[in-house]
């Protein structure tokens, strides 16, 4: 049975609300530094559904357009199937991608503008429109001071630690009407989140680190980590705004420094009223670090998988975070 609402101002005043404490919740956990700040994030979310609520309002003008285009995007909302799923959306974006635009014209809502402003608002973010009509947005992160080594050989007797046994943390927040699930390999974390609901959403994070003693007296030390990232995602809202983000990071450490630059993917979608988002990034690197000056402490490597979704009304949204070290290893020489 559905929920009743009274009226749209209740929709709208319940679910900014509700969506932004969510939002808060999510930029509170996980790498500070290259998190977007909670109080940007709300204000961000407030300018969407600001759009949102007029897109809708506009809409409502066309009954037969709205009756539509809600009744499709609630049959897409019930979808599991991925592939079906992806046709579906392919489906709808060609039946409304111009009748959606004419409404956003008619409710004098310019998505390029908005992301226009909000790239000056917030020099720190990137923005970009996707999908026509929904907007992602990500932390700028400033390039790192990591440059690849050259090939040394130090003379001496040298011994390969592979580091494996990783210890495994999982974190979830407020997924009370949600689902979020960490799922562990060997070396690798994937966090997953999703919601098909009238609220709420849910936060999943998930860490695997292992660190290693390092001899005091060694000629030689180097960090060697091959590692990949994924992340991605969807949003597609039959009421209100939907959000979904996807963050992964591998973090090489020694003696509690921070190696070179710091490796993260990092993106959150919004999709306004009866349209969607959709994301999917993915990135492979090997680094080697000289940590001889680190000898006698500690070295190892972190990473994290981190989803979150959440909506303000009627919308299903996914999400998820991997990161996966296919190699990691202390090479000491004495």
């Amino acid at each position: 049975m559905k929920k009743k609402i009274k009226s749209f101002n209740d929709v709208f005043v319940k679910s900014f609300f509700v969506l932004a404490a969510n939002i808060f919740l999510a930029t509170t956990v996980g790498k500070g530094q290259v998190e977007i700040a909670a109080k940007d994030n709300a204000e961000i979310l407030k300018v969407m559904n600001d759009a949102s609520a007029k897109i809708e309002a506009a809409l409502k003008e066309d009954k037969t357009l709205y009756n539509e285009m809600t009744d499709a995007m609630k049959k897409i909302n019930s979808i599991n199937d991925t592939a079906f799923l992806r046709t579906a959306l392919a489906s709808y974006r060609s039946k409304y991608l111009i009748k959606y635009g004419d409404v956003i014209k008619k409710a004098g809502v310019d998505i390029n503008k908005m992301v226009a402003d909000l790239k000056l608002r917030y020099p720190t973010i990137h923005f970009e429109v996707i999908n026509n009509y929904a907007v992602k947005y990500k932390k700028i992160i400033p390039p790192g001071s990591y440059t690849a080594p050259k090939d040394e050989t130090t003379a001496g007797t040298t011994t390969t630690i592979d580091l494996k046994s990783f210890t495994q943390d999982t974190k979830k927040e407020e997924c009370t009407l949600a689902a979020g699930e960490v799922i562990f390999g060997s070396r690798s974390v994937l966090a997953k989140s999703s919601m098909i609901t009238y609220c709420c959403g849910c936060i999943i994070t998930g860490q695997i680190r292992k660190f290693e003693d390092l001899p005091s007296t060694a000629k030689s030390i180097r960090l060697r980590v091959y590692f990949y990232m994924s992340i991605g995602g969807r949003a597609t809202s039959a009421g209100g705004v939907a959000y979904a983000a996807g963050h992964a990071y591998v973090d090489p450490i020694a003696g509690g420094h921070h190696l070179g630059s710091f490796d993260y993917l990092n993106s959150n979608v919004l999709a306004p009223f009866a349209w969607y988002a959709e994301f999917d990034e993915y990135d492979e690197l090997t680094e080697s670090f000289d940590i001889t000056s680190y000898k006698g402490q500690y070295a190892g490597v972190m990473a994290e998988g981190y989803a979150k979704t959440s909506a303000a009304y009627v919308a299903t949204t996914y999400s998820w975070g991997k990161a996966a070290i296919t190699k990691a290893e202390l090479i000491i020489t004495k």
